[in-house]
């Protein structure tokens, strides 16, 4: 039935209501493939799936560019159905150094760019001591660096907030070992004769000399073989010597026996006692732990007397081959061989960082070493730059940032920069070099 008149006549009306309905039934998919991720290539002719990128970086003004387009001024940047392929990304922010990145987005993925801190550019060095320096070593708080002079022997502390000096001892002709304990201002220094060790007081007001400054040695009353800071707010002094293992605290001026020595080495964590001991039966060497009088047996090493245990914590023990370029880590269910001078460990995450000058190895709890980087320049220092780990590599003539998770590196500093160390909560970089005429201790923000 129709009016008179109408333009809508049933026939019209058929077509129009088959038409919606062809249009539902293409629309639809269109709608749902889009909402999926799926994309048109009208190119090749074909549906295709997109993926996502995820950008969240410090400082949050910055900007991100994708291809040379800007896209957006402020983090956190989360782009979504991109399609499939291989992208150009830059980060930039004013007074910071470019951050680039090939990155490629893959179907059903979301690529993720964070845990990033931008570094200074164009930072100029400012002197913090002049003077030849053999070795350093920097508080945990940043607040203070011991150093060693070459010139003359002298042992220095260094206040970075005032800038103050104060003479600690000397040590004429030989290269001392400088250390602070992980959780309080407390430092000692190890000659081949003497160990001295010291605190300073906690709080705003604390003075910028050492006050009082023990002869480990004399009250030892024999020559000490080893020594390590020990955990906790009154941190003690571990050390070794014929007699057995001692434990001296800087608060009192006393130091107590804790045990025998019937190891061949041994390292404290946070009050349980890792040794190295010769098995009656196989002679071979036991890694043990000792933990409130109850030992467990970690793992065992072929019979020899070339290892030294450097570190250990859970389950987990570091050890090295003396006079050679070998560490092994140790674990209950597993051991594990691989190229290592020297180690770091990282507050952030608990990193394991094991090098040579050509090989970067780290390690996680739960994991195998893993080797991170390998170079033919002479890798003689690794530390990280801040919490997300981004590492500073000391080589022979340079020092360079590497942002691992990424393979990102950039040049911090040149020349001859071989003793350095970084407080990475003011974001502060230490290094000896000789800059123009003048030789000393330099401090570069980034």
């Amino acid at each position: 039935m129709e009016y008179p008149g109408t333009r809508f006549t049933f026939a019209f009306r058929r077509a129009f209501l088959l038409a919606l309905i062809a249009l539902f039934f293409v629309v639809s998919p269109i709608i749902i493939a889009y909402t999926a991720g799926y994309r048109y290539d009208f190119k090749n002719g074909f549906l295709k799936q997109t993926g996502a990128i995820s950008v969240d970086v410090e400082p949050k003004n910055a900007a991100l560019y994708l291809n040379g387009i800007k896209i957006k001024s402020k983090m956190p940047v989360r782009l979504n159905n991109i399609a499939p392929a291989k992208y150009s990304l830059r980060i930039t922010a004013p007074g910071y150094a470019d951050w680039n990145k090939e990155i490629e987005v893959f179907n059903k993925l979301t690529v993720y760019i964070k845990e990033i801190s931008l570094l200074k550019k164009n930072a100029r060095p400012l002197l913090a001591a002049p003077g030849q320096i053999a070795a350093l070593a920097l508080s945990s708080d940043g607040r203070y660096i011991l150093f060693a002079s070459s010139a003359d022997g002298k042992i220095w502390l260094l206040n970075t907030k005032t800038e103050a000096l104060a003479s600690v001892t000397t040590m004429p002709k030989t290269l001392p070992s400088l250390a602070w304990a992980k959780e309080k201002n407390c430092a000692s220094v190890t000659g081949n004769d003497v160990v001295y060790a010291f605190c300073l007081p906690a709080g705003r007001q604390a003075p910028d000399n050492p006050g009082k400054i023990y002869n480990l040695t004399k009250i030892a009353g024999v020559k000490i073989i080893k020594t390590q800071w020990g955990d906790g707010s009154r941190p003690s002094l571990y050390y070794q010597t014929r007699d057995g293992l001692f434990a001296f605290s800087p608060a009192n001026g006393r130091a107590q026996k804790i045990s025998e020595r019937d190891f061949y080495d041994w390292y404290m964590d946070n009050g349980q006692l890792w040794t190295l001991t010769f098995a009656t039966s196989s002679h071979n060497l036991l890694v043990k732990k000792d933990a409130l009088g109850f030992q467990s047996e970690i793992g065992q090493l072929e019979n020899t007397e070339d290892w030294r245990l450097l570190y250990a914590e859970r389950d987990s023990a570091l050890l090295k081959k003396n006079n050679a370029s070998e560490m092994m880590l140790v674990t209950r269910d597993k051991k594990f061989a691989f190229a290592g001078d020297k180690f770091y460990i990282s507050p952030y995450n608990n990193w394991w960082l094991m090098w040579t000058p050509w090989e970067l190895w780290t390690y996680s709890a739960g994991e195998e070493p893993y080797l991170l980087n390998r170079s033919g320049e002479n890798l003689m220092n690794v530390f990280p730059l801040d919490k997300h780990n981004t590492l500073a590599l000391v080589w022979k003539n340079k020092i360079t940032a590497l942002f691992p998770y990424y393979y990102v590196t950039h040049e911090l500093a040149d020349g001859n920069a071989a003793v350095a160390a970084a407080d990475p909560g003011q974001k502060a970089l230490y290094y000896v070099d000789k800059i123009g005429n003048v030789e000393g201790l330099w401090r570069l923000e980034y």
